[in-house]
């Protein structure tokens, strides 16, 4: 009897013990004796702190993506391609005539190539072995050896060559020349231009569409696309879209093209088999660029600094996300939960939920963001700072 009283009176106290210090607790951190920051931890729609069921249990922590740190001496970084058969990032250097090439195990720059002048398109070959960039203002394209890191050759295309891209089958290289309106085809084997032809005016960017057989090219110029039959290299078609469309385009795998018309704020709705416009869709001001996932398309509004969400089953705007100011670049994980976005004028990158259809973190980056890449099963995204001659590198923490 005496020992079960004495168990209750020691309960008892140690129950009064742990509430008075709960107490105390309590009130310390309502005085403000006791700091509490919630910045790296996210645990739904509405920010609060973290429960006592998370915090008890770390596995269900969701920790928000930071800055890691800025890998330096870069010169005007603007596009950058992962390599996964060498795992290395190749970044085109705008100002240096060059191309870094970094290790992302290390983020450390492993090798800097020199190519021809200004840089501003890349591409590379479906196994990875050739990287191919293209330089603006020298008219030309250098072909990298990805094991070496080397220049092998260099080509003479038209002028001024933009849009870039490769055949499904691998054998050729088809190159938009913005200035002269044309389009090289480049004998990836032989590594030569085997033909060219003419399109329209001012043409930038270059897809192909499922099947292989067409591949399309946006004329900025003249506001339409050049359809090209790949079999015989001549132009089959061309069909007015909206004002100065973009390099950017998304093609869908049931057979239709959404060209982002950056004049008219509009994207147009290209069916590719009649290949035949068969609408318009209005999207914010400034529209930049254009990604696919699933059965939505995701329009960048540099001008209003908007995410335009189109759903293709209706072809119509069904949401509008608010992110920084001018966004440039976006990247979707790999589970399309989420979609990472550069914002040029306010040197940040949002993250946005794209469950939810909103930005729920902000990291501050370099100057003047342009790109970002995501690599290593998404457990980094690289941001090439145009403005600041630098490259963020971005700890994606452990998103839900």
């Amino acid at each position: 009897m005496r020992e079960g009283r004495s168990e209750f009176i020691e309960t008892y106290l140690i129950t009064g013990i742990l509430l008075a210090a709960a107490m105390i607790f309590i009130a310390a951190v309502s005085n403000g004796a006791v700091p509490f920051s919630s910045s790296s931890i996210w645990q739904g729609p509405i920010a609060l702190p973290p429960s006592a069921e998370t915090t008890a249990n770390p596995a269900q922590a969701i920790v928000m993506p930071s800055l890691k740190g800025n890998i330096s001496s870069l010169s005007n970084p603007t596009d950058t391609l992962f390599n996964p058969a060498t795992n290395s990032i190749y970044v085109l250097n705008r100002a240096g005539d060059s191309v870094s090439v970094i290790d992302p195990s290390s983020d450390k720059v492993v090798a800097s190539i020199r190519v021809g002048s200004r840089p501003n398109g890349i591409a590379r070959t479906g196994d990875g072995s050739r990287v191919y960039v293209m330089n603006l203002l020298s008219n030309d394209v250098s072909v990298i050896d990805a094991r070496s890191n080397e220049v092998v050759q260099t080509i003479r295309v038209g002028s001024m060559p933009w849009g870039v891209a490769v055949s499904p089958d691998q054998s050729k290289v088809y190159v938009a020349n913005y200035g002269s309106g044309t389009v090289s085809v480049i004998n990836s084997s032989a590594g030569a231009v085997e033909s060219t032809i003419g399109v329209g005016q001012g043409p930038i960017g270059l897809a192909f569409a499922p099947g292989d057989r067409y591949a399309y090219v946006t004329n900025r110029g003249d506001g339409t696309v050049s359809v090209i039959d790949i079999e015989n290299g001549s132009v089959a078609k061309v069909i007015p879209v909206g004002s100065a469309p973009d390099i950017s385009m998304a093609i869908t795998p049931n057979g239709y093209a959404y060209i982002l018309n950056r004049g008219g704020n509009t994207v147009s709705l290209l069916n590719l088999t009649s290949n035949e416009v068969t609408g318009s869709i209005t999207v914010g001001l400034g529209p930049y660029g254009i990604g696919m996932l699933g059965e939505y398309a995701y329009v960048l509004n540099r001008g209003e600094s908007t995410i335009s969400v189109i759903d293709t089953s209706k072809n119509e705007v069904t949401k509008t996300i608010t992110v920084g100011r001018a966004p440039t670049g976006s990247v979707f994980t790999e589970d399309g939960k989420y979609m990472y976005v550069t914002n040029l004028n306010d040197s940040t990158l949002s993250i946005v939920d794209l469950r939810e259809g909103r930005s729920v973190d902000t990291i501050k980056v370099g100057a003047s963001p342009v790109t970002v890449t995501l690599v290593q099963g998404d457990s980094k995204a690289y941001v090439t700072n145009e403005g600041s001659n630098t490259i963020s590198v971005i700890d994606t923490g452990s998103l839900d």
